[in-house]
């Protein structure tokens, strides 16, 4: 309620946004101390920064912190970000006061009777709550009442900072444009069918000159030797005693898992007639037409068919009857839905589950059995720290618990159930020859304690040892090139005009339409960017190191201006640019404020506010 009590429904909600971004700006703004305490922690020109103020600011900082799990922020951080928004916040009010802007005690009457915050169930101001959401904020009705005649005075002076400010049409013109012009391309992957160069038996020569100029390829990574000790639930699955009425428990509350009639995931397309319903039925039978198909030519999205995981009881009787007499998926119908004559596609048939309490005892006793495991692991967890903090090493760590001893050639290609989990590898990235060794949790449930023992830099391997190794790559190449030579021979010809048809080439692809940015199945990553590079006519060679394609340009269409959604996307890109130089604008007006009248701060003062915090 205290947190509601600081924003009335007056407030302009992006201006509040535009206040917060101040912080970015005023990030390391020259700050000079001053000594001496006098009710406030800071002054901006003759506009002070409340001790009161700036205590709720910041406990409100610190308890979200909190929340949003950031406990260990240091307060010297937290104590920066909340000084610099009081300070942009003041530095508008320093302003006003200048200028003699003020607003009436009307304006600040009709905030208070507007706030969603005080108004009780009938919708009407309330008194009560009005007055428990002061005492819950530390704040007086008349400090309330400065609060809201500042923020008001504060809307009025960015609102004519910011106001007037828009995009030329030119600059969504030329975006939009950019990003919304189509290019029709063909294109053909060029695989091993076209290469007509046998491939020959590499020499030994051939393969240490290939070894020499791809020393890359045949380098071991930095690898970081791991002592670690661990401990999985299942490790202890065996000492652990299930008991039986908890497997009861369990199952009773988890039996709409273990007992379930047989359900089906459908997709639906309705239509007005029935006639329709069964025309669209024939196209589907005689391969005239699919159901993603009749979806497109409807207009409807996939997402607005799928009706979901349903049971025979979800459905109406006539859908029921259809969707459920099939054994396999399919398409049902004509039927006659609740909401008119429909075509079903059954995706998937889920089963009829009837599991009792013995046939599903295993899985729910493994369940059980891991949960305690890990909890018994966690109440653990400072009986194996005080071990660590105590001087033991690893080795000691694993003789002395349960825990089991490992070591790892640690980089990017190990892995195993501990040495492939996410907080395992961020730890041992980070370790150092220093550091402490300490109980860590696996994301996947146990806990860990590891120390880096050496370094060992990357390194490339004896020719003879990779001698295979070599072999592959060196044919890989030699194909790939071979590739590369065939798709500068069609090159010429493509270029000229030829057909693809006419030289060969019957399978290539015709994608029309395509957008910047679209990938294309089946081709590499940099064929479409390559597409917008090439003028009509010309023809690209793209590979990816292993697939080698030809792309000719066919045909390109600048975005049409005149469709409603080309003209909503234009508005919308005029808006948000807008807003950015709105933003930009008032960052740089309230930097420019706290220049000009200068920000000090009463350090004694934050040292107080800080002590009763900590």
């Amino acid at each position: 309620m205290a947190k509601a009590a600081r924003k009335p429904k007056t407030a302009n909600i992006l201006v509040w946004i535009l206040i917060g971004l101040l912080v970015v700006s005023l990030m390391g703004f020259g700050i000079v101390s001053f000594t001496g305490t006098s009710g406030a922690v800071g002054t901006v020109g003759k506009e002070d920064i409340p001790v009161n103020t700036y205590f709720r600011a910041l406990r409100d900082r610190l308890n979200q912190a909190r929340q949003i799990g950031l406990e260990n922020v240091p307060l010297a951080e937290i104590s920066q970000i909340t000084l610099q928004q009081l300070a942009s916040e003041a530095s508008i009010d320093n302003e006003a006061s200048s200028i003699g802007l003020s607003v009436d005690d009307t304006v600040v009457l009709a905030a208070l009777r507007d706030s969603e915050a005080f108004k009780g169930l009938d919708g009407r101001f309330d008194t009560s709550m009005y007055e428990l959401a002061l005492e819950r904020s530390g704040m007086s009705a008349s400090e309330y009442d400065d609060e809201l005649r500042q923020t008001r005075s504060r809307q009025i002076i960015l609102q004519a900072v910011a106001a007037g400010l828009s995009a030329s049409d030119v600059y969504a013109r030329t975006v939009v444009g950019y990003n919304f012009q189509e290019r029709d391309i063909r294109w053909l992957e060029l695989d091993n069918s076209f290469i007509t160069d046998e491939l020959p038996e590499p020499t030994d020569a051939d393969l240490r000159s290939f070894y020499s100029d791809h020393e890359e390829l045949f380098t071991l990574p930095e690898t970081r030797v791991i002592t670690y000790a661990y401990l999985l639930p299942n490790m202890l699955i065996d000492q652990v005693m299930v008991d039986e009425q908890q497997i009861v428990d369990l199952y009773n509350a988890r039996i709409d898992e273990f007992v379930r009639p047989e359900r089906r995931i459908l997709e639906r397309l309705v239509f007005l007639t029935e006639s329709e319903a069964a025309a669209a039925k024939a196209r589907i039978d005689n391969d005239e037409a699919t159901f993603d198909q009749l979806l497109e030519e409807a207009g409807i999205l996939p997402q607005d068919a799928f009706v979901g995981d349903v049971g025979k009881d979800e459905l109406g009787e006539q859908d029921a009857d259809a969707v459920f007499a099939i054994e396999e998926p399919g398409i049902v119908g004509p039927v006659q839905s609740n909401f008119g004559p429909a075509l079903y596609r059954v995706i998937a048939i889920l089963a009829e589950r009837n599991d009792s309490i013995d046939d599903a005892r295993g899985t729910i006793e493994r369940q059980l059995a891991l949960q305690q495991a890990e909890s018994q692991i966690n109440s653990s967890i400072e009986t194996y720290s005080d071990l660590l903090a105590g001087g033991a090493s690893i080795e000691e760590l694993a003789a002395e618990t349960a825990m089991q001893l490992a070591t790892v050639d640690f980089n990017e290609s190990a892995g195993g159930q501990v040495v492939s989990d996410q907080e395992f590898r961020r730890a041992a990235l980070q370790a150092t020859e220093f550091s402490f060794s300490e109980i860590l949790l696996l994301n996947g449930g146990g806990v860990f304690a590891l120390r880096l023992d050496r370094l060992v830099p990357p390194t490339l391997q004896d020719f003879s040892t990779v001698r295979d190794q070599v072999v592959n790559a060196w044919r890989e190449d030699f194909t790939l090139q071979a590739k590369r030579r065939v798709g500068e021979e069609y090159k010429s010809a493509l270029e000229a005009g030829t057909p693809f048809s006419e030289i060969g080439l019957l399978d290539a692809n015709f994608v029309p339409g395509i957008l910047r940015g679209n990938p294309i199945a089946g081709a590499p990553a940099g064929t479409v960017e390559e597409a917008f590079n090439l003028q009509q006519g010309e023809v690209a060679i793209v590979d990816d190191g292993r697939v080698v394609v030809l792309v000719r340009l066919e045909a390109v269409r600048d975005a049409d201006f005149s469709t409603d959604n080309i003209q909503g996307i234009s508005q919308y890109v005029n808006s948000q640019f807008a807003q950015t130089a709105a933003e930009d604008l008032i960052i740089l007006y309230a930097t420019q404020l706290i220049a000009d009248a200068g920000f000090r701060i009463d350090q004694a003062a934050i040292n107080t506010v800080h002590s009763y915090l900590q």
